[in-house]
């Protein structure tokens, strides 16, 4: 997990919007173990502390954690906009719409 969390660092660093966030552990954790749980809840997948997510959706859940963190203070907010620059978020995010759902056969 800890090379998802320096990945997920170096993005953050990246957007000047939320590069605040690059240096604070927690919030970067927090965000992740956010995304994992959507993930984990698409998936009822039982994450572990070695295995937050399956390993295919890792990226799913860096990318999830970065919209955690522009979101962060705006929760149940669809869209903001302020000194010119508009934010619009979706219902279901696509870091979350490429998740497959585990299917489970009918009984």
């Amino acid at each position: 997990m800890s090379s998802a969390i320096d990945i997920l660092r170096r993005k953050v660093r990246n957007m000047s919007d939320i590069a605040h966030f690059a240096e604070d552990e927690h919030m970067l954790r927090f965000a992740f173990d956010c995304a994992c749980s959507d993930i984990n809840n698409r998936r009822t997948f039982s994450g572990t502390p070695a295995t937050p997510v399956e390993a295919r959706y890792i990226m799913n859940a860096i990318n999830g954690a970065v919209y955690y963190l522009t979101k962060f203070g705006a929760e149940g907010v669809s869209a903001v906009s302020e000194n010119g620059v508009g934010y619009t978020w979706q219902e279901v995010p696509d870091w979350l719409l490429g998740v497959a759902p585990r299917l489970t056969p009918l009984k």
